[in-house]
């Protein structure tokens, strides 16, 4: 029922690195190397719980590098979702741990020089944030409105990503906090970390249903 695309719902896209876990130097390349920031189980649970699907969109250019391999990445993944679902006194008073609905990951990289690099992803793709593949796909593969539909990110590529795709956007100063500058955007609304990033975007949905 939550994927009837005859009932499009809004999401929650988040950005992975800097957002949901902390930057790693070198890129986190093992899932030895995964944990999560402070708040952030909480702040996708919250959202597991609203009208919100939570969706992941991460820029995963390991792949490309050849820095890590598929298998590598996946066990990642699986290391944030269990790290995600796991249960505290929290998670216990409010029914259980956090999910992800889904994860999009672009392996893509255009520049190369890289020793080991994967030729076949040194592309220049749509997928790639700034690029908007990835909001695209999970929009038609889940029903999403993407006009109610939010994104979190700590970089400017996330908060451009967003625009294009018709999102309302929203900064984090955690991780790279807009630092990177490789796009000149502005956000829509800026937030200290991911949970004060979902409180708001609750919040809005709620002041948004009581106009109506």
């Amino acid at each position: 029922a939550r994927f009837n695309r005859r009932n499009q719902r809004p999401a929650v896209f988040f950005d992975r690195d800097g957002v949901l876990n902390p930057e790693v130097e070198g890129m986190i390349r093992r899932h030895e190397q995964f944990t999560l920031l402070p708040g952030a189980r909480d702040a996708v649970r919250r959202v597991n719980a609203s009208d919100y699907l939570a969706v992941v969109v991460t820029n995963q250019p390991i792949i490309a590098k050849g820095f890590a391999t598929l298998d590598d990445l996946a066990g990642i993944h699986a290391a944030m979702e269990t790290l995600l679902g796991q249960h505290d006194d929290d998670a216990q008073a409010s029914g259980g741990g956090a999910y992800m609905d889904r994860i999009y990951f672009c392996p893509h990289h255009p520049e190369r020089g890289f020793e080991g690099e994967r030729i076949e992803y040194k592309i220049d793709c749509e997928c790639r944030k700034p690029g908007t593949g990835m909001i695209e796909r999970a929009g038609r593969e889940l029903g999403i409105d993407l006009t109610r539909s939010f994104i979190i990110g700590d970089r400017t590529t996330d908060i451009e990503c967003g625009r294009r795709a018709g999102l309302t956007t929203v900064m984090v100063r955690t991780g790279a906090a807009g630092s990177d500058g490789k796009v000149d955007v502005t956000p829509d609304h800026v937030c200290d970390d991911v949970s004060q990033a979902v409180d708001w975007i609750l919040s809005h949905n709620l002041a948004e249903t009581t106009s109506r």
